[in-house]
């Protein structure tokens, strides 16, 4: 039984509270319990909660691989995605057409409850002009689905993508040559365009503090970074310049740093640089992250924890895995 003296609807609002790893030792309390824990109800609140209070952020350092898979690294399990060919554009122009790189994004689908990775694939004919190739794939459908609507764009500028709000979010160049932030909402398939907060075109796009985060470089000054939040998302006028990495604050000459997360207090922020680098907004000065765990190499990024994959078809556990091989 889970308990004769405390409701059910209190137990679950305490248990949606605590970290993933904690839940995952209380999966063997009871059959209850587990039920109750792998339930996709619970499942739901417990990523709410996480995502509402910014709490529960986990740091990834992550490697390259061939095959395009969902990992919940809380609960050590993924999902390979099934495999889907890249297809030239249909509406494209008789003449040959030369793939060039696809770009990926990963977000969360809150108005239907689902995990969807979106590939778009750009190719060119000439130099001129580019040509794309979408297609998203469900974690809850298992399979790809193309999107048929083109891209109001002309380049898309950088492969790395902002996932927030349940939309992808690139820096992408329009048909004029000026250069904007795309969103594709995951929910109803549209984009929408967003003003960028400066004309630099040098700039990347993260996620930091809950917020589209806009960095922009100076090619002409190595180390120098400024870091934009759009406060309001969607609203253009809420952008805000939250701090600057000034060219003699750090002692590493790189040209850009990525932002992963505030500190608690939210006086300094983490970046991967050369390696982990806790900045001091106040101070303008940064410090490096020293642990000797940390690979030579590596890339970072950070997740909210969450219970998906905890069970399901398809998920591997690589830990039964090994176990089924030593048997």
């Amino acid at each position: 039984m889970i308990s004769t003296h405390l409701p059910l609807e209190l137990i679950n609002s305490i248990l949606s509270r605590l970290p993933v790893k904690a839940l995952i030792r209380l999966l063997s309390v009871s059959q209850e319990w587990s039920a109750l824990i792998n339930s996709s109800n619970f499942i739901k609140k417990h990523l709410n909660y996480s995502i509402e209070t910014n709490s529960d952020r986990t740091l990834i350092l992550k490697e390259t691989f061939e095959d395009i898979a969902i990992w919940n690294p809380l609960i050590r399990k993924y999902r390979k995605l099934p495999s889907e060919p890249i297809d030239k554009p249909s509406d494209t122009p008789s003449g040959s057409l030369c793939y060039s790189c696809s770009s990926f994004g990963f977000g969360y689908d809150p108005s239907n409850d689902d995990y969807k990775v979106m590939r778009i694939a750009q190719f060119f004919e000439g130099v001129l002009r580019e040509f794309f190739e979408m297609k998203v794939c469900s974690l809850k459908s298992q399979c790809w689905k193309k999107i048929e609507k083109q891209l109001p764009i002309k380049e898309i500028c950088s492969a790395q993508s902002g996932s927030l709000n349940g939309a992808f979010h690139w820096i992408v160049e329009q048909d004029d040559g000026s250069e904007s932030i795309l969103a594709f909402d995951l929910a109803n398939e549209k984009f929408r365009l967003y003003r960028k907060p400066s004309n630099e075109d040098l700039a990347s796009l993260e996620v930091l503090g809950g917020c589209l985060c806009f960095i922009e470089c100076c090619p002409e000054i190595p180390t120098s970074n400024d870091f934009w939040l759009m406060k309001e998302y969607g609203d253009e006028s809420s952008w805000t310049r939250i701090y600057k990495i000034e060219s003699d604050a750090v002692l590493w000459n790189i040209d850009y740093f990525k932002p992963l997360l505030f500190s608690k207090n939210g006086k300094k922020v983490l970046m991967e640089g050369v390696s982990l680098i806790w900045y001091d907004i106040k101070k303008k000065r940064g410090k490096k992250v020293k642990n000797r765990s940390f690979p030579k190499r590596f890339k970072t990024a950070t997740c909210i924890e969450s219970l998906p994959l905890l069970d399901g078809d398809n998920v591997i556990d690589p830990r039964q895995k090994k176990n089924k091989r030593k048997t």
